[in-house]
């Protein structure tokens, strides 16, 4: 893997990572990523914050809104978050859904089915959905299938899987096995980095910088170089989440795996 290098694939960063901070100030937030060099975000919301200045703010520092993270499609906060996705021209968006409907066949063809129909809202309004994984979908049944390959056999072109590199390792499965499977289907990685301690794992388990973990980050770049965006997130860490993102920034620039801002 050393010799690869998709410098094309440009590095945005995901607010959840920082989301106690846009809670307090979403302008200054977004201000101190684009100082990193990020040159996009994808949004949870808008953290109280106009559309229209939210807007004004990415043209003054010059970053893209890469896309907005959504509730499941089964979930009462949809509508919220939908709507402000629209409002700030969003044209893809992600979801996810929670570990009861990967535990067998049944449940992995009605989330299907409740995805697609999200989807097909989302494509008449300009917007291409995505589904966002955790490790549930990444744990084989006991006949050895995975929930996530069966998933996304069954989503309608349209809809295609933002995959999170460190989830999918934390299954349990190959991970660059499992995104060359997937492969076109894969638009949009969540770059992300731990400790990967066995599975079942805790959702609130601290992450790491990337390139200070387990998850070999490199392998799965190079498995998955069609996609659109790096996207580094960090759900939880025990420190300074804007110093996390700036390591990992320093990490994927600095080995040439992803594209930040020139700098003069």
């Amino acid at each position: 893997m050393a010799d690869w290098r998709p410098m094309t694939v440009p590095l945005a960063a995901e607010i959840y990572t920082v989301r106690e901070a846009a809670d307090r100030d979403f302008v200054e937030t977004l201000d101190r990523i684009a100082s990193i060099g990020f040159l996009g975000v994808e949004l949870v919301g808008l953290h109280g914050l106009e559309p229209s200045v939210f807007l004004s703010s990415l043209e003054r520092l010059d970053l893209a809104v890469v896309g907005a993270s959504l509730p499941g499609p089964d979930e009462q906060e949809l509508e919220e978050y939908y709507e402000e996705a629209k409002a700030v021209g969003c044209t893809v968006a992600h979801t996810m859904m929670e570990e009861k409907h990967f535990v067998s066949p049944e449940s992995v063809k009605q989330a299907a089915e409740l995805c697609n129909e999200l989807g097909s809202r989302a494509q008449a309004d300009g917007i291409e959905l995505l589904y966002h994984n955790h490790w549930w979908e990444c744990t084989r049944w006991a006949d050895g299938r995975i929930p996530l390959l069966e998933f996304a056999s069954q989503l309608e072109s349209g809809v295609g899987i933002l995959a999170d590199i460190y989830w999918v390792a934390a299954g349990g499965i190959d991970l660059p096995a499992t995104l060359m499977e997937l492969g076109p289907r894969v638009r949009r990685l969540h770059v992300k980095d731990g400790y990967l301690k066995a599975v079942p794992i805790d959702i609130g388990e601290p992450m790491t910088a990337v390139g200070d973990g387990k998850v070999d980050v490199e392998a799965a770049l190079a498995a998955a170089p069609h996609v659109d965006w790096h996207v580094v997130e960090l759900d939880e860490y025990d420190g300074d989440p804007f110093e996390a993102l700036g390591r990992s920034y320093r990490y994927l620039t600095g080995r040439g795996l992803s594209r930040g801002r020139q700098k003069a």
